[in-house]
Order: C-alpha cells, then structure tokens, then sequence
C-alpha cells in the first residue's frame, strides 16, 4: 500500500513541476512518411504534389509542397467552406484600395493536424516552430507584383466570429515574408522581411511600444481602408525590428512563434527569426470570437490562383509549450 501511495504521489509531483504534461508536443522532421501521415490530415492537401526528400547537406530530409496553375481550392468534406479561408480584405503588400474579388478562385495544398486533440486549447500557451524554403518551380519565378495574396501558415478559432480571417497568418504575398494579426475588423502587418538582417539588440535594451507595419479594414463588403486596431499593443527593442525577418527565397528561415488565444483571455504573440526576437503583439481580439475557443493550426500553401509554380520545402513543425523544444536559438524574452 505504501508503494501504491509513493507512485501516486510521484505521479502529482511530476504534474506539478511540469504542468504542460498532457499539452501538445509534436516534431516532425518529415524523414518518416508514414510517422507524417498519420500526424497531418491532408484532406485539403494534394496527394501527387508533396514529396519526402533527401539531401546531402543541412536539412537532410525535407517536404517539398508544389502549387501551381492546376492546384485546386481542395476542401474537407464535412466542413463548411469558411473553415480555414483567409477572410475579405487584399494583401497588405498591395497599395491600398486594391481588394480582392468577391468568390475569386482560390488555391491550396496545406496540412493540419489529423488528430484534433493536437489543437490548441483555450488556456494554453504553445511555441510553434517551422523550418522552410519557398522557390520558384517548373521553371517559374516567385512573382514579385500583383498583390498575389499567399498564406504559408495560419491560426485559427475553431468557433469563428464575423471576421473569418486566421488570427494570425505567416503570409508570402509578392514573394515577401511577412506576419498579420486581427483585432476586430482590422488587419495589421507586424513583422516583414526587406530591412538589414542579423541586427543586433544593445546591451541592456528593454522593449517600448511600436506601430504596427500597416493595418488596412477586412470586413466583408467595405472597402479595405486603413484603419485603427482597437486593441492591439506591439513592443519591440525598436521600430525598425518589425523589418527584419529573413528572406525564405534566398536560404532556409526557421520561424518560431509563441500563441496564447484562449477566448476570453488576453492574446499574447511573439515572433522569433532564426533564434532572434522580433515583436510580441497583445490584446489583438477578432470581432465577436466566443469564449473557450480552441485554435486550429496549419501549413503549406494556400493563395489567389495564378499560373506560376512554386515549391515550399519544410524541414520541420514542431509544436510544444516549451520553447527549447522547438528552437534551441530561442531565448524567451521575460514577462508578458
């Protein structure tokens, strides 16, 4: 009897130095295709466009994900159409005033997780990483005009409100990386690449608050005008941080990003770059969302149709509440 109470209590212990115990914590490296699988659902995946790689140099195994002008806007049976569309409004790349066409044809190959317990729950707090590259294929280049709107990895509420869009979006238009968040009807870029890279941080910098890139109005039926978050607040070690991520057209990126959504909880976001710290965006709440939301995440390609091909190789996913787990570059920056 005794023994029985040691393993329990060992049991509480372990639970309570470790809390995330039971949380998600997944890694895919894409060497095993079987291992991949069985961990992403690829119903809104094509089946002939993905293929498990191998390299001689670093990364030695890797997904190469293709679109191009035959990819279809596939869609998971059982699921209505807005489940994981990107929303109303055009690219924040594009000059302002110019939208998207209402039902425009739509492209896709992504992956989500096939278990849905692996979705995010409304009290937790992950770190998602991903490794990747994004280049031309079929002899294709990636276009670099006509505000193509083009999102490589999204988070979304299961329980959406009026703003369908995903609360946060690693988007690719016009061949630049860059990172949206929603708060209410307002979209607002936070991070992009095409400033100076590797900038370092001065010693003992503390983070202020910053303005966001751009925020243009995405709400159905009204022009996407500029517009004011409601909510959202940004900090940075400095403004000109917010245009520093790298450029996945030149060599791989490794993007990490730490998500608390939980519905009636304040939202917290922050994106490292290759092991450096790039922004936390707060408060950032979609229009009407319902409380106790869990978060859908996934990746690949998903984009306003267009003739060119493309191919975005991945060499890692990995989600877990630790970051280390992750990114082993990544030294959380403290407190929220």
């Amino acid at each position: 009897m005794k023994t029985i109470v040691r393993i329990l209590l060992a049991g509480l212990s372990f639970v309570a130095i470790v809390p995330w115990a039971w949380a998600i914590d997944r890694d895919d490296t894409f060497k095993d295709q079987n291992y991949s699988y069985r961990l992403w659902n690829l119903c809104e995946a094509e089946m002939n466009m993905l293929w498990f790689e191998k390299s001689e140099n670093e990364p030695v195994t890797y997904l190469r994900n293709r679109i191009d002008a035959s990819t279809p806007d596939k869609k998971c049976e059982k699921e209505s159409d807005s489940d994981f569309d990107d929303g109303y409004s055009a690219s924040l790349i594009a000059p302002a005033g110019d939208e998207v066409e209402p039902n425009a044809p739509l492209q896709r190959n992504e992956l989500r997780f096939a278990d849905k317990a692996d979705w995010q729950k409304p009290a937790e707090t992950h770190w998602y990483s991903l490794r990747f590259k994004i280049i031309g294929a079929e002899g294709d280049q990636i276009p670099s005009s006509g505000a193509i709107r083009w999102i490589t990895a999204q988070w979304k509420y299961k329980h959406l409100g009026p703003n369908k869009s995903p609360l946060l979006a690693q988007r690719f238009d016009d061949g630049t990386l860059h990172v949206t968040v929603e708060d209410g009807f307002c979209r607002c870029m936070i991070a992009k690449a095409g400033g100076l890279s590797n900038m370092a941080n001065a010693p003992g910098s503390a983070l202020g608050e910053v303005d966001p890139l751009r925020c243009r109005l995405n709400k159905k039926g009204e022009p996407a005008m500029e517009c004011k978050p409601p909510r959202l607040k940004l900090y940075a070690y400095s403004q000109g941080d917010l245009e520093q991520l790298p450029d996945p057209k030149k060599d791989w990126v490794t993007m990490t990003y730490r998500v608390k959504a939980g519905g009636e909880n304040d939202t917290l976001y922050e994106i490292y770059a290759n092991g450096r710290f790039i922004v936390r965006a707060k408060y950032a709440r979609q229009a009407d969302v319902p409380p106790g939301n869990e978060v859908k995440f996934k990746f690949g390609h998903y984009r306003d149709r267009t003739t060119t091909s493309a191919d975005m190789l991945v060499a890692r996913v990995c989600v877990s509440p630790d970051a280390s787990r992750c990114d082993n570059l990544v030294k959380p920056v403290e407190g929220e």
